[in-house]
């Protein structure tokens, strides 16, 4: 049985909330004439099903092949006495699948689609006949069902992430299409306490630090929170799955999981090359700003994969940066000298003395607003000095102006 199972490798460091270098790169290691995986895929899909006759009794000894039309790569088996059979660990992805046997007609399947976490069953009827015959039957339209997993949720697809739009390009956004579950903000355990709320996801109501995170089958979770401890980029996500129950043992004790499978190389040349830009001729000038703000983000990579020896070796890799400079306008008021002096008149608002308060009078504004002497009375030289010396007081309104940069 020629078996083929790809190892991953991937690394990321995040700079700030905003920023993010992600780098992922997918190796496949040669298929082996074995009966033994090399490693297995704990995130992956499964499939399973009983072959029968078509008087309904089953067939014992039927070889059933299953074929991922992408790689050309086929992982055999055969019925047991019950007629059933099984690939525990499989891909994420499109199959064919050929049952035959000797006196009976072959049967084929072909577009039978399984996503990441899918547990699937799929029942087949051979009739009597010569094995030159063939049955062909797709399953483009079918349903299979999961009569083995009691696990409920979402699937993104590999069209929805590489299609929709995301701010940033964190992939997590898009766990928000599934129902029942919210960003790491507010109040939640992850925000603000592991410096990238943006790597954690509420699932049906649980705290962030209960959802678990699956990358081809491995527990990818920080050791503080529980959060997404790896910046997967989108180019290197082929789909992923959000899902809520109590799960099977091979999936971890959480609630909640995001269950992510990457992409590989296959038999045809595939890859992507891009760059999200933003700077001042693109962005609107802020309301409060007189000028246009200083922002130049660039978020650029790319991905490729394909076949090293075509059926049998494959390759993926790809790699994200980021280069961003901003420089933001924030306005404030601060007093100017003569109001540290007790020379309010610049003010258009009355200011009452708080230690005039009377319950006959009420408060009385501080006499002679234009004079000192009241307010420098509360205010001694030393202490106007340390909290604005003459040199650096300002006069009026003043402009701020605050400067970042990342990049990775």
């Amino acid at each position: 049985m020629s078996m083929f199972r790809h190892f991953g490798l991937a690394a990321g460091s995040c700079f700030g909330n905003a920023g993010r270098v992600g780098l992922a790169v997918l190796l496949c290691g040669m298929a082996a004439r074995s009966t033994m995986m090399a490693q297995a895929n704990l995130g992956a899909a499964a499939l399973d099903g009983t072959v029968r006759d078509n008087t309904g009794a089953v067939v014992q000894g039927a070889r059933v092949v299953l074929r991922e039309t992408a790689r050309n790569l086929d992982r055999e088996t055969v019925t047991n006495a019950s007629g059933n059979f099984l690939f525990p660990t499989v891909s994420a992805g499109g199959y064919s699948l050929r049952v035959s046997k000797e006196g009976f007609e072959v049967y084929e399947v072909s577009k039978i689609t399984l996503a990441v976490g899918q547990r699937s069953s799929f029942d087949v009827e051979m009739k009597l006949g010569a094995v030159t015959s063939v049955v062909s039957v797709s399953a483009e339209k079918l349903v299979l069902l999961e009569t083995d997993s009691n696990t409920v949720g979402t699937v993104v697809d590999s069209a929805r992430v590489a299609s929709l739009p995301l701010n940033g390009r964190n992939f997590l956004q898009l766990a928000l299409l599934a129902g029942g579950s919210n960003s790491g903000v507010g109040n939640s355990d992850v925000a603000g306490q592991v410096g990238h709320p943006s790597r954690a996801v509420l699932i049906g109501g649980n705290m962030g630090g209960q959802t678990g995170y699956l990358i081809n089958g491995i527990a990818a979770r920080g050791a503080r929170n529980g959060e997404l401890s790896l910046s997967v980029s989108v180019a290197a996500v082929d789909q992923f799955k959000v899902q809520e129950s109590f799960f099977l043992p091979d999936q971890g004790a959480n609630p909640g999981l995001v269950n992510i499978t990457t992409k590989g190389g296959t038999n045809q040349y595939h890859g992507e090359a891009f760059e999200f830009l933003r700077n001042r001729v693109f962005d609107a000038r802020n309301f409060f700003a007189p000028t246009h703000e200083d922002l130049r983000r660039n978020q650029f990579g790319g991905a490729i994969g394909g076949p090293i020896r075509k059926d049998r070796i494959w390759f993926f890799a790809n790699y994200e940066g980021l280069r961003q400079f901003t420089a933001f306008t924030a306005q404030a008021y601060a007093p100017t000298r003569q109001m540290f002096t007790g020379n309010l008149s610049e003010l258009t608002t009355p200011i009452y003395d708080p230690l005039t308060f009377s319950a006959a009078t009420g408060r009385q504004q501080f006499l002679a607003m234009s004079s000192p002497q009241t307010a420098s009375m509360r205010f001694p030289p030393t202490c106007s000095n340390t909290i604005c010396p003459a040199a650096a007081c300002p006069r009026d309104r003043t402009t701020f102006r605050k400067s970042t940069h990342q990049a990775g």
